[in-house]
This record gives structure tokens, C-alpha cells and sequence, in this order.
């Protein structure tokens, strides 16, 4: 599956109090129930993503841009910068 592919789409309406229901189908995917919280980030331009609250932050984001270390030992790198704050 291409990981930038939408997956779904639904609509929702905004209650009084700035409230939204958000449609089965969207809490199954998002594996949500009642009580657990989202986080909702709002890009230039009006885009809105909304993703279920990690439980740690750190294990969400482990593995991320590792892409970018290619051919890098992590220890090699972390040697090299202590070194240049000593100098």
C-alpha cells in the first residue's frame, strides 16, 4: 500500500460547543474509543491531520528519518560531536 495514500475520507459537523462525532468507520481505523485522546495539527494553507495520542512519544518517533543515518555509525557520530565541544 502507498503509505501517502488516503486511506479514507468523512465528514463531520461542528455542534455548538465547537464539538465533533467522529464517524465509526474512522474510530475503527484510528482504533479510538470513548476517553482516549488525538492530536490535531493544522497546516498552512487550511490542511487539518488528526492521529491517535502515542503513548510514548519516543517509541513513535524511534525509527524516524533513519534513512538519513545510512552508512553512519551512531557512535562514531556522537564521538566525533563530543569532541568538537571540547575543542
Amino acid at each position: 500500500m502507498n503509505d501517502n495514500a488516503i486511506q479514507m475520507t468523512a465528514t463531520v459537523r461542528l455542534g455548538r460547543r465547537g464539538q465533533m462525532v467522529l464517524p465509526a468507520e474512522v474510530r475503527r481505523a484510528l482504533a479510538v474509543k470513548e476517553g482516549d485522546e488525538l492530536l490535531i495539527a493544522v497546516w498552512p494553507g487550511g490542511k487539518v491531520t488528526m492521529i491517535r495520542k502515542p503513548r510514548s512519544f519516543a517509541e513513535a518517533l524511534a525509527g524516524l528519518y533513519g534513512h538519513l543515518w545510512k552508512g553512519i555509525d551512531p557512535l562514531i557520530y556522537q564521538k566525533t560531536e563530543r569532541e568538537t565541544w571540547e575543542r
